[in-house]
């Protein structure tokens, strides 16, 4: 194994270390708290605090306005902490990413013109891009979707690099086109965010913790006709189609039939006559899970935002654990480095009779041996396990895992699905490329596999390239496609990561990636101590 792939392998291992280091209290305790608690002494916490505070030193704002430009507000902590506190302690329904939770029809009565729409959400990191996290859907009609009304987690497409922020999407009977408004920041992992959105059948506008972030007024009148009221109702948990699901809490979920100014959103106490929707998730009984398992419900949930600490990644980072303040102090702390032991499991490929494996049991056992060389002076050793999985399908397979297989001939041109295993993202990136034949429409469905006709534009060549045992086969509805994406690959291995960081050895489209490992919002990964 040439040195690339083997300095890959242990910065893959790195990953799940740090989710290791700081875990060793309390496996279902958050890495932000742990960090905090292990990391920090009582008088780096203070100084913390007090730095943050000198940072933000200021209180809530309202600029001047022009037009309908939203300024971003700039609050002090303990602004913010009055949208939480008041709160108290209470229950959540917690999606894990496999759940959807459709309201009932006794209790869906939604609104048809103006509404008033509010929740709480604790989302945690790595979620999809996008994410529904609440959709009106119509069951008359198979639970379509018209981008009536939409809450998620997307970046902007219109601004590069805009990382992920809350969104709503809404779109009323009489307008062609949908309206999509995001708020100012990205969304934050593990921290609770209130959420309101309001319309007026004129303007629609998004509230993010107390402050208005946003405004449109594209859309006019009705979201649907009044006499459609019985078959409109909620999705919360995810899309179903695309196969994208929420993962992390959401609790007082409320919806009025008319639009609430800002002073009754500060002083509302639940108790209205027009509340139409109302659910605290004591319990589930308002819902119907759309799968076999349901999702949970957190009996005490903490609101309380007043005492927390906000550490960020420095600039040149990735993570929060390449801030230079927390290596000194891990370092200086004796006590943070006794003896780990993690456990790991590798998961190698080969095909149906055992032959061609990922990777060789020689090379395997030089890995090993490289990092237990490595961290024995951080004392931290490795336990490995090897599964060797026998199936010619998944060995001779591609996984993208960066490229959503949803994304492939969507008519986007994908950065992370330009590969010729794709087809060039499904024929959505021709123009990136020197030359394209065009397609000759007699030669779509004439039993050959013509490659300028397997496009999604000509219907995958009408279904000419997609055979069994075929190397061109693109189409991602197909099952003789030879890519799977990254969570279709870690289904059919069927293991999770409930005892041990799991490495995925399989082909990629990225050269430079020997394998998949755990991912760091895997939360159930813990180390034996």
């Amino acid at each position: 194994m040439d040195i690339a792939r083997n300095n890959l392998f242990q910065y893959i291992l790195c990953i799940g270390i740090i989710i290791y280091m700081f875990n060793e209290t309390n496996s279902s305790r958050s890495i932000k708290e742990t960090i905090l608690k292990n990391i920090y002494h009582k008088e780096a916490v203070v100084k913390e605090i007090e730095n943050l505070r000198k940072k933000s030193n200021t209180v809530c704002t309202k600029p001047k306005r022009k037009g309908d430009k939203i300024h971003h507000l700039i609050r002090h902590p303990r602004d913010t902490t009055s949208v939480y506190d008041k709160l108290g302690t209470q229950s959540a329904v917690y999606f894990s990413g496999k759940e959807i939770l459709k309201l009932k029809a006794f209790y869906s009565k939604i609104p048809s013109g103006s509404f008033t729409l509010s929740l709480l959400l604790n989302p945690e990191g790595g979620q999809h891009d996008p994410v529904t996290i609440l959709e009106l859907v119509d069951i008359c009609n198979g639970k379509q979707t018209h981008n009536w009304l939409k809450i998620g987690i997307a970046s902007n497409p219109e601004i590069l690099n805009s990382g992920q922020k809350y969104f709503v999407t809404l779109k009323t009977e009489r307008s062609k086109h949908a309206s999509t408004v995001y708020t100012d920041t990205n969304y934050k992992p593990e921290e609770w965010t209130a959420i309101v959105v309001t319309y007026d059948k004129h303007v629609l506008k998004l509230y993010r913790d107390g402050a208005l972030v946003a405004v449109d007024r594209h859309q006019h009148g009705a979201i649907f006709q009044k006499v459609s009221q019985n078959c409109k109702t909620i999705l919360i948990g995810g899309d179903e189609h695309s196969k994208t699901f929420y993962r992390g809490s959401l609790k007082d979920l409320f919806i009025w039939n008319y639009a609430k100014n800002h002073s009754e959103l500060e002083h509302s106490n639940g108790k209205d006559d027009r509340l139409f929707v109302s659910d605290s998730f004591t319990d589930a009984k308002k819902w119907r899970s759309l799968f076999k398992t349901p999702p949970h419900i957190i009996q005490r949930v903490t609101l309380s935002t007043s005492s927390q600490i906000v550490i960020k990644a420095p600039p040149c980072g990735e993570t929060v654990c390449d801030d230079p303040v927390l290596l000194k102090s891990y370092r200086e702390n004796s006590n943070l480095r006794h003896f780990k032991e993690i456990n790991y499991k590798v998961y190698n490929l080969m095909n149906d009779d055992g032959s061609q494996p990922q990777i060789t049991r020689k090379q395997l056992q030089k890995q090993h041996l490289a990092l237990i060389d490595a961290f024995s002076p951080h004392n931290i050793t490795f336990k490995q396990d090897v599964k060797n999985i026998k199936s010619t399908f998944l060995r001779q397979a591609t996984v993208l895992y960066t490229c959503d297989s949803i994304s492939i001939g969507d008519n986007v041109c994908d950065d992370d699905c330009f590969h010729a295993k794709t087809g060039y993202d499904g024929g959505d990136c021709d123009d990136l490329l020197p030359a394209v034949a065009e397609c000759d429409l007699i030669s779509i469905a004439d039993g050959n596999c013509d490659p300028e006709c397997n496009k999604f534009i000509w219907e995958w060549d009408g279904g000419d390239c997609c055979t069994p045992g075929s190397d061109f086969c693109f189409n991602p509805e197909s099952q003789h496609r030879g890519y799977l994406s990254k969570d279709e690959f870690q289904d059919m291995v069927g293991e999770d990561s409930s005892s041990q960081l799991n490495i995925y050895l399989a082909s990629t489209i990225n050269t430079d990636v020997a394998g998949l490992s755990t991912y760091p919002w895997d939360k159930h990964v813990y180390g034996i101590n």
